[in-house]
């Protein structure tokens, strides 16, 4: 069936992605790390490591627009692969969603870099930065959970997009009311996704896949 073939990319898209990422540099995700580990690094009126963080900001975003590019290639290999085993028109469809979540994953990286004399607005990007791609990690949550139907709905949209919701809350109860970056961004990151999941693999989706293939 075709929810069958679309698992099938999955998978092989994420054994493919861990085997390269061994000969891969350390990820702009170490960065993050211990940043994370840091806390109050964002702030240079209560945190004397504020220069840390500036530090693991400027690695972290070269890391990250170094290694973007492989989710480009990885979906483009992917394509290839599956077009060689025969899969048909279908192998074409999981290219838009790679360059969909590199793109979005950039901009609000940017939006971060351009709102970094602004904390609150700085932090609330980099956080839907890092949200943005985890969707493949809730999405491996199917191997758990096998008898749960559409798992490209339940786990790599409506739990990967939960962690949203749950900031809102955090800002609501936190702060009094949700802050603008992340109440409009991250309407916009739900609405996207959910979009990409009612138009997959449709015949405009493929038309579009065909083309970037074609352009990669």
């Amino acid at each position: 069936s075709t929810h069958r073939l679309l698992v099938k990319h999955y998978n092989s898209i994420n054994k493919w992605e861990f085997r390269s990422a061994l000969h891969r540099p350390p990820s702009w995700r170490f960065c993050i790390f211990m940043d994370f580990i840091n806390p109050g690094t964002n702030n240079p009126d209560t945190c004397r490591n504020y220069r840390l963080h500036q530090i693991l900001g400027i690695l972290g975003t070269g890391i990250t627009f170094r290694n973007r590019h492989y989710d480009v290639f990885v979906g483009k290999y992917v394509v290839s692969r599956d077009l060689s085993q025969g899969l048909g028109e279908i192998s074409y469809s999981p290219l838009i969603g790679n360059i969909t979540s590199a793109s979005l994953f950039l901009l609000f990286v940017l939006l971060g870099i351009l709102k970094r004399n602004d904390p609150a607005s700085h932090k609330r990007f980099m956080l839907l930065a890092t949200i943005i791609v985890l969707w493949p990690a809730w999405f491996r949550f199917r191997h758990y959970f096998p008898a749960i139907p559409r798992p490209d709905i339940w786990f790599a949209v409506v739990l990967a997009d939960s962690l949203i919701i749950t900031a809102w809350i955090w800002d609501k109860v936190k702060n009094g009311k949700i802050h603008p970056a992340l109440l409009f961004w991250g309407l916009f990151v739900i609405l996207e996704q959910s979009f990409e999941v009612i138009v997959y693999d449709s015949e405009i989706w493929r038309s579009i896949s065909k083309g970037i293939y074609g352009i990669l």
